[in-house]
């Protein structure tokens, strides 16, 4: 129900030490919604693989500009809590209103400040966008 949708992005801040990497994804950020048409397909069968369901804590790392997210929103029933984690703060200047009890947390995906057990479905829109996987560009640190 658009009626559950929060009035504002409750954007949490973490210390993640990889400035240079978000800062590249932060330049991107604005642009970034004319290759989610690309990434439909992909966020579908995630969602089908995962199959969150209404109890689910749903953690989704690399949350970009939260294709994934308004997926969840759609769904019926939707995962009554999400925390999603990316570390550039342009990106997620772009994810929009949430559902109440969903948050944003701008953090690095290698070290989530979420507890051991925080979570029942963990979800990962862009892997190679980890540092250390031997990529340039934006998907480097």
């Amino acid at each position: 129900m658009i009626g559950m949708i929060a009035s504002s992005m409750d954007v949490e801040h973490a210390s993640d030490g990889t400035a240079a990497a978000a800062g590249t994804w932060d330049e991107l950020a604005t642009r970034y919604a004319g290759q989610e048409c690309l990434e439909a397909r992909a966020i579908e069968a995630a969602l089908r693989l995962a199959d969150p369901r209404l109890q689910d804590r749903v953690v989704d790392l690399a949350t970009g500009t939260g294709l994934l997210l308004r997926a969840l929103v759609a769904r019926d029933p939707r995962p009554a809590t999400v925390t999603a984690v990316d570390r550039s703060a342009g990106m997620l200047a772009q994810v929009g209103r949430l559902p109440d009890q969903w948050r944003v947390i701008r953090g690095d995906a290698r070290c989530v400040p979420l507890p051991d057990g925080a979570a029942d479905v963990v979800t990962c829109g862009l892997p190679a966008a980890l540092p250390g996987h031997g990529r340039s560009g934006p998907f480097a640190a």
